[in-house]
């Protein structure tokens, strides 16, 4: 029920959710987040779907990569210190 799933996802990370304009940083800023280029950065949408960044332990398979998940959601994994701590939803410009 609701009170099951609410308390699911008190065990989930929190998502920080990135949302603004096309071309007003939302990709480098995770990037910079990260510590390194992991999404594509560009002065046309670089961007066309919701995808979620999770952490992952470096050298595991698929580290580093993006794949769609039976769900359809895109998923990124990626070792960086900060998704030990929260997930980041990466999102297209709102006025794409």
């Amino acid at each position: 029920g609701l009170l099951g799933d609410a308390l699911r996802a008190l065990d989930e990370l929190f998502l920080v959710v990135v949302v603004g304009e096309f071309n007003s940083g939302k990709s480098t800023l995770i990037n910079a987040l990260l510590g390194q280029r992991l999404l594509p950065e560009g002065v046309v949408p670089t961007t066309n779907e919701v995808s979620v960044i999770k952490h992952c332990e470096e050298g595991a398979d698929r580290c580093g990569e993006g794949e769609r998940e039976a769900d359809g959601l895109f998923v990124w994994r990626f070792p960086a210190p900060i998704l030990r701590e929260v997930s980041i939803v990466d999102t297209p410009g709102t006025n794409v």
